[in-house]
């Protein structure tokens, strides 16, 4: 008896790993595609945050607010607003 009988399981099998070969391959792409996305995303908000640096960065950098005694006055201004808008 021949050994090379056509067998449709062994088809089916070689099949089935071809897909599952193709559909790793496919994730695989897409997680590539996700990360380079990610990567373009921090570059451009990393580049914004250049372009435009927020308020507080803004003020942590002037020398104005690195001395204490404007910090200090700049505080008691911020109390007495907070007050005032409190008695409303």
């Amino acid at each position: 008896m021949p050994k090379h009988i056509y067998n449709p399981h062994r088809w089916q099998a070689q099949d089935f790993f071809q897909a599952l070969s193709k559909k790793r391959s496919m994730i695989e792409a897409a997680q590539q595609e996700a990360m380079r996305q990610r990567v373009v995303a921090q570059q451009q908000t990393n580049l914004r945050n250049l372009q435009f640096p927020s308020a507080g960065a803004v003020a942590a950098a002037s020398p104005v607010a690195v001395d204490p005694h404007i910090r200090a006055k700049i505080r008691e201004q911020q109390l007495k607003i907070a007050k005032h808008l409190a008695k409303k």
